[in-house]
C-alpha cells in the first residue's frame, strides 16, 4: 500500500524515514536541530498499568515502567552514547501513527510537571526537591531513599 503524502515508513530495524510529527522543545517545522531530515528511531510504548508504560526499541526494553516513557527512553539512549541530534519517534503499541517526535537530546532534557514540559533537573542521590517530588510517581527509586532524621542523643535533644 503506498504511503500518503508526508507519511513515514519503517524498515525491519525499526528505523523510520521522516514523516509528519509532533515536536517537543524548541524544534519548529522546517527547523530541526538535526542538520537535515534523517531517519529516526522508533520507541514503542505499551501500558503496564496504573498510568505507567513500558518503552522499547526493536524489541529491547529501554524502560520497564514510567509515567513519562518517551522522555525516560531518550535519557537511556543518551546515556548509551546515542547522538543527541538523532530523531526519536514514539508510537503506542499496535498503532500506525506517531504520538511524539523529538531528538534524543531535546527529549532527554525535558521533564513533565502537571500538564506541561519543564527543563529536566537531574536528581542528586539522597536529595529530593519539591519540584522533583511532584514530577514523578511517589514510589521511591532504588538507592535514592532519604534516611529520616533520628532523635538527638544529647540531653533535651529533639528533632
Amino acid at each position: 500500500m503506498p504511503l500518503r503524502d508526508g507519511a513515514s515508513s519503517t524498515d525491519a530495524a525499526g528505523v523510520r524515514e521522516p514523516g509528519p510529527d509532533v515536536r517537543l522543545g524548541n524544534e519548529r517545522p522546517g527547523h530541526s536541530s538535526a542538520p537535515e531530515a534523517v531517519a529516526s528511531l522508533d520507541i514503542v510504548v505499551a501500558p503496564v498499568g496504573r498510568g505507567r508504560f513500558r518503552a522499547s526499541f526493536c524489541g529491547r526494553i529501554l524502560v520497564e515502567a514510567s509515567t513519562i516513557p518517551f522522555i525516560d527512553a531518550a535519557r537511556v539512549l543518551e546515556g548509551e552514547g546515542i547522538d543527541p541530534a538523532t530523531r526519536i519517534v514514539m508510537r503506542h503499541e499496535g498503532k500506525d501513527y506517531d504520538a511524539l517526535t523529538s531528538t534524543v537530546g531535546i527529549a532527554a532534557g525535558l521533564d513533565v510537571k502537571g500538564d506541561h514540559f519543564v527543563k529536566h533537573r537531574p536528581r542528586v542521590e539522597g536529595v529530593e526537591t519539591a519540584d522533583q517530588t511532584g514530577a514523578h510517581a511517589s514510589e521511591p527509586v532504588e538507592g535514592s531513599a532519604v534516611t529520616p532524621p533520628q532523635p538527638s542523643s544529647a540531653p533535651g535533644g529533639s528533632l
